[in-house]
């Protein structure tokens, strides 16, 4: 009796992974290289990011928008080049996630201006090739402590749309 249990408890361990499997296959990734889009045209509309990671779970995210302004709207005048924005992202159900980059802006000399904290979420939708994300992005001064301190400024950058870039 005891040879009959095993193989039918091996044949109930393997299909419980198959059904994690499939339950994992419905689950969104972020993964990957994403294009900022006007929702209505479907036209690049600014960023690229990527989003790496071990997993589906949680992982980095870096993100390049070259045609934001540096001065932020005219508060930082001598800011004249910045660094592309480098944080974190995990899974919070399905098919959303949070996340958390930062970056800084930088004068003629090379000194550290102002430093901003993007902060939201992304949800991603269309068989996961579009992705809705919130965005807040708090501004430090460089001698403000970015991680646990009061920003400067916050300024709501509303719903934004992006698509996953793939290969044709």
């Amino acid at each position: 009796m005891r040879t009959n249990i095993r193989p039918t408890a091996v044949s109930i361990l393997i299909a419980c992974f198959g059904l994690c499997g499939v339950a994992a296959a419905r689950d969104c990734s972020p993964l990957g290289t994403w294009l900022q889009v006007n929702p209505d045209t479907h036209v690049l509309a600014g960023f690229l990011s990527t989003s790496d990671g071990q997993s589906s779970n949680e992982g980095t995210i870096t993100l390049e928008n070259p045609g934001f302004g540096l001065t932020l709207y005219g508060l930082f005048p001598d800011a004249v080049a910045g660094s592309g924005d480098r944080g974190v992202w995990k899974r919070t159900g399905g098919k959303t996630f949070k996340y958390s980059l930062m970056g800084t802006a930088v004068d003629s000399s090379g000194t550290i201006v102002w430093i901003r904290k993007i902060s939201g979420t992304i949800a991603l939708f269309e068989d996961c090739k579009m992705e809705k994300i919130t965005a807040v992005m708090a501004v430090y001064l460089p001698t403000d402590n970015p991680f646990e301190g009061t920003p400067l400024y916050e300024f709501d950058l509303g719903d934004l749309y992006a698509y996953r870039f793939t290969l044709p």
